[in-house]
């Protein structure tokens, strides 16, 4: 006690971090879930190997109350543990705010408890907090970065290399808790050995140190020997190009493109949206508060620009799907340097200005948190959704999970106290990535069950692999609500027991859509997928009235805004279309406002309005440049407006760059054909057909070899065509015509 009273810096990180602690635990939602947050769950429940890049020093983390701790409260010790640990990060905020500001005098008190409410104040921003109650490694890399920008801040002043050594230990846990941590660490480590020049001794400690920390890398091969009952999608051995791939997250750098100026603007204005959002008129003081931090330490200064130009120079050349929490360390500093500027602003001020700046600023605090308490609290109703409204009442054997879902959900089976259900299967095959036997082996082993219903993907897939079949032939089907997707565009034999099932989930499913803050996400889905469910069952007054109400029932959410446009699109209602796109795209930037964008391009065309379609198109691929899908639109749009030659370069520069798809190669071939370069033409369709299994494309492939006579190769093109789509009639009639001519 009386250190924190000579010493009112740890007064300040220790009160910042109960209130925040307390703020995080009490809205973490303490249950299992989906996507990341359950694969880090269910991987540290068995010391398994997350998603890439494995984050082994954030498992270790989650690992150590799981491994002392009942089965039953691994969720709720994975919520709380990750909690106090992002708690660390506007604690050393509000520390180092208040370092950076002292001045040891009798008003120090004060300006430490207004120090303490800006600490306070950036807990309670939507940023930081959606990373406390989500069992994520964003917050806890955000704190990690602070704390050796702390340590290295601190050796500068004091010239002790043992702050640096610690520094260093950081920047080797760093990779293990996410690579852009690294990255920062990294910075911020070079700029002070360039600047501080460090003798050999502590240069040497410094290396130690940082190899030290990791060697927590270590886990993802040593636990890949072990064989973990959970690992992401590891098909490969523990070798060392195996490992690299998987902890360098290689199968994400698709996502890196140099970004157009128009992403550079959406980019850009979805920052200055966030910037606003997380601290309001604050933010506004942030160049005086770096300023001042340049007054003080120009290494700190020199680090806080680094750190803050190279995140958003990230955040251009990335593209993902949750972006914006990659946003948060430049939010996080520039929230730190406008702190700076509002603590020294109330250490100069004197009487009823001290008093009101107090004021003000626990106004703000109290605001802000009861803003963000609903929006912020986390619902543990998630999975127990899934166990009431689908398996309990309907009985499905089987549900189609995607993505790092799948661990979640064989750990929430297997050993969360839910209901255990030994008779429900769990599949994970929309990925390429996923090698189905052994996915299905590990379930089947894991689970200790058979399937007996999948989804319409399912199937498709097993009547590829035959030996997927073998294992165990599905009795039926179920309708895949989770997502958007439906069983739409085939006939399968059991249609009527889908819809039937379908039907009788839906009838069950409650709606909460005058609850906000407890299932919204869970209420949207299901009254979309009644949506779609009446759209399959050609029940269009129905079908428009669930997508309508969704998207009312949530304005400022873009998805339902592009689904109604879809549907419309669909029905030919080409201006409601329209309307209805530029409602999603008033509804704020996502990850699918190019699909807004692309809805405005179809309806404009079909309008005839070519000018303004290709001008949507543009858009849309600009803001989704490595996707084939927009780039194709865009070449439809150039041949409408009958300029093919631009249509062809778009499309040869679409395969060239690897945005696959398999219309634009259908597209291409269409358009060397009719400029008379068949050879070309076969050549394009050859190099493609193997890489999709998609039945026109082959069909396409057959028809060219069976123009050049190579009638062997064309019939195994239509039989493998068959394998997938034995009811495609353009499959069957040229089987027919080979057939017919003696093949």
């Amino acid at each position: 006690m009386r250190q924190i009273l000579r010493n009112p810096a740890l007064a300040v990180f220790g009160v910042t971090y109960a209130v925040a602690a307390a703020l995080y635990v009490a809205t973490a939602a303490k249950a299992p879930a989906s996507g990341d947050w359950g694969d880090f769950v269910a991987a540290a429940s068995v010391l398994g190997i997350a998603h890439p890049t494995g984050y082994p020093a954030y498992l270790q983390i989650l690992a150590l109350p799981l491994l002392i701790l009942p089965a039953g409260w691994a969720a709720a010790s994975a919520d709380v543990a990750n909690a106090l640990l992002v708690a660390l990060a506007p604690a050393l905020l509000a520390f180092w705010v208040f370092r950076v500001t002292y001045r040891n005098g009798p008003g120090e008190p004060a300006v430490a408890a207004f120090a303490t409410l800006a600490g306070v104040l950036f807990a309670a921003t939507p940023a930081i907090w959606l990373e406390a109650t989500s069992v994520e490694v964003y917050g806890a890399a955000f704190a990690l970065l602070l704390g050796a920008l702390f340590l290295l801040d601190v050796a500068r002043r004091r010239g002790d290399d043992r702050f640096f050594v610690a520094a260093a230990f950081l920047g080797g846990l760093a990779p293990g808790v996410h690579l852009t941590a690294f990255a920062y660490v990294f910075v911020f480590l070079v700029i002070w050995v360039s600047t501080r020049r460090p003798g050999f001794r502590g240069l040497c400690l410094g290396a130690l140190a940082w190899l030290l920390g990791l060697s927590v890398a270590l886990y993802v091969p040593l636990r890949t020997v072990a064989a973990p009952p959970l690992t992401w999608a590891w098909t490969g051995t523990a070798d060392i190009r195996t490992t690299l791939l998987h902890a360098t997250g290689r199968q994400f750098s698709y996502n890196f493109r140099v970004p157009t100026w128009l992403l550079v603007g959406f980019r850009l204005r979805e920052l200055v949206e966030a910037f606003w959002r997380n601290g309001g008129p604050l933010v506004l003081l942030a160049p005086l508060g770096f300023w001042l931090v340049w007054r003080r330490s120009r290494f700190a200064a020199a680090s806080v620009a680094a750190a803050s130009a190279l995140n958003v120079a990230f955040l251009f050349f990335y593209d993902i799907p949750d972006l914006e929490r990659y946003r948060l360390p430049f939010l996080g500093l520039a929230f730190a340097c406008a702190a700076v500027a509002a603590v020294a602003l109330f250490a100069s001020a004197r009487g009823k200005l001290r008093a009101a700046a107090v004021t003000v600023a626990a106004a703000a605090v109290a605001w802000t948190s009861v803003a963000e308490w609903g929006r912020q609290r986390r619902d543990p109703a998630f999975l127990s959704y899934y166990s009431r409204q689908i398996f309990l009442p309907v009985g499905y054997g089987a549900i189609y999970v995607s993505g790092t879902t799948t661990s979640n959900f064989i750990y929430w089976f297997r050993q969360y106290a839910l209901r255990q259900r030994p008779d429900v299967e769990l599949y994970n095959i929309n990925d390429e990535r996923y090698d189905i036997d052994k996915l299905a082996g590990l379930m089947w082993r894991e689970a200790g069950v058979r399937p007996v219903f999948a989804d319409y993907y399912f199937i498709s897939q097993t009547h590829q692999r035959r030996a997927f079949c073998r294992r165990g032939r599905p009795a039926g089907f179920t309708l895949e609500l989770t997502g958007r997707e439906t069983a739409r565009g085939d006939a399968w034999p059991l249609d009527a027991e889908v819809m039937a099932r379908a039907e009788r989930l839906l009838r069950t499913a409650r709606y909460e859509a005058d609850r906000p803050t407890h299932g919204f996400e869970l209420a949207l889905s299901v009254w979309e997928n009644h949506g779609f469910y009446y759209d399959y069952r050609r029940d269009p007054g129905r079908a428009e009235y669930y997508f309508t109400h969704a998207a009312e029932m949530a304005p400022a959410v873009p998805v339902p805004h592009v689904n109604l446009a879809r549907w419309y699109y669909d029905r030919g209602r080409y201006v409601d279309a329209a309307r209805t796109a530029r409602a999603a795209i008033s509804a704020g930037f996502d990850p699918n406002t190019y699909m807004a964008y692309a809805y405005l391009a179809m309806a404009a065309e079909a309008e005839g309005d070519l000018d303004g379609a290709l001008e949507h198109a543009r858009v849309a691929v600009a803001l989704k440049p490595h996707d084939g899908k927009t780039h194709r639109l865009l070449a439809g749009i150039h041949l409408a407006r009958g300029d093919m030659a631009a249509a062809e370069r778009e499309l040869e520069n679409t395969l060239e760059r690897g945005y696959n798809d398999p219309g634009a190669v259908l597209m291409l071939a269409k358009i060397y054909g009719a400029e008379g370069r068949d050879d070309e033409a076969l050549k394009v369709l050859a190099e493609n057909v193997h890489e999709y299994n998609d039945v026109g494309l082959m069909n396409a492939y057959a028809l060219a070899l069976i123009a050049r006579g190579r009638y062997v190769e064309a019939k195994a093109e239509l039989m493998r065509a068959a394998g997938i789509a034995p009811d495609s009639p353009e499959v069957q009639a040229n089987l027919a015509r080979l057939e017919a001519m003696g093949w």
